[in-house]
């Protein structure tokens, strides 16, 4: 058998093309793959949209390969509107930080480093979130 050829890796696992209709995925930190084969291979049967498992042991993973884009495309076309939704939900919590920070400057000298520190992020952030 040839060596399988990488192609793609996560956070835990590297995947490897084992011809065009199987892929390997291969778990870095070993373990054991029998509970997420048999799950996925439960939710095959019963209609939902996941790659057909041919083979599972120790911290190996044969399963059917998949044509279509990896979540990193997706999220990295919609990065720009994540981070916009992202600071806007944080906006309410980084306004109250700024106007705590103020206060701090002219209330307790002792915090007057620690406060320098942080009312320039503090105040990006609320720049940022508008």
């Amino acid at each position: 058998m040839a060596e399988p050829t990488p192609f793609a890796a996560g956070r835990e696992a590297d995947l490897y093309a084992l011809d065009g209709d199987r892929v390997l995925r291969r778990y870095r930190d070993g373990g054991d793959v029998t509970v997420e084969s048999g799950f996925m291979a439960h939710l095959h049967a019963a209609g939902f949209p996941v790659p057909r498992v041919h083979h599972a042991a120790g911290p190996d993973l044969v399963m059917r390969r998949v044509p279509g884009p990896t979540l990193r495309q997706p999220l990295a076309a919609a990065a720009g509107e994540l981070m916009r939704a992202y600071l806007r939900a944080i906006r309410g919590h980084a306004e109250p930080l700024v106007a705590g920070v103020a206060a701090i400057r002219g209330t307790n000298p002792t915090l007057g480093r620690a406060e320098h520190a942080l009312l320039p992020a503090a105040t990006a952030l609320v720049t940022a979130a508008r």
